[in-house]
């Protein structure tokens, strides 16, 4: 059956063009900065591919894998950007570890746990250096959208573009968080 978000042909053609920012955010992931980076941009080419081919077909038999392989791949991406974020020592490989554990059984709480560490980082660097606060505040107020957008195309199902909204802007805020990598 899947999900609401693609009810209609029209639907299904949006969210497929906005899943090309996740394809330039993949791209934009600067490269050299150690393996924990390279794990991330490979996982953010996959994550985009596979949103691209979930909302590209139809039939559950196809869906239905896709949109698990989708939120593993949130899920993965996520952990990757934190441990690269995260400063060289211990914390890291047990961070990773876990995210590795509990991905293929809970990918959205795998997501959801790395993406607060971002914002926790995100936040403690913007308190010590007031040239990144304006970066920060429209982050979280294009996260905080995207969120909202997310949660909202399950609430109301008959509500056009929602899901699209959430890809717009996932990935414009996790673009400006990209600065955490070379930090």
């Amino acid at each position: 059956e899947g999900r609401a978000s693609d009810r209609s042909p029209w639907e299904q053609a949006v969210n497929v063009a906005t899943c090309v920012p996740y394809f330039r955010l993949a791209r934009a992931v600067p490269g050299g900065l150690g393996p924990w980076c390279r794990a991330y941009k490979l996982a953010s080419w996959v994550m985009a591919a596979s949103a691209l081919a979930y909302h590209g077909v139809q039939g559950p038999q196809w869906r239905d894998p896709l949109r698990r392989l989708d939120y593993t791949m949130v899920g993965l991406t996520a952990a990757a950007f934190t441990a690269a974020c995260l400063p060289a020592g211990r914390a890291r490989l047990p961070a990773a570890a876990l995210s590795a554990a509990l991905l293929p059984f809970q990918p959205t709480l795998v997501a959801a746990l790395n993406i607060a560490a971002l914002q926790a980082t995100f936040f403690l660097k913007a308190l010590r250096h007031p040239l990144i606060r304006t970066r920060y505040a429209s982050h979280v107020a294009l996260a905080s959208v995207g969120l909202s957008s997310y949660f909202l195309d399950d609430k109301l199902p008959e509500t056009p573009g929602l899901h699209a909204a959430w890809h717009l802007c996932s990935a414009r805020a996790t673009f400006m968080a990209h600065f955490l990598l070379r930090a």
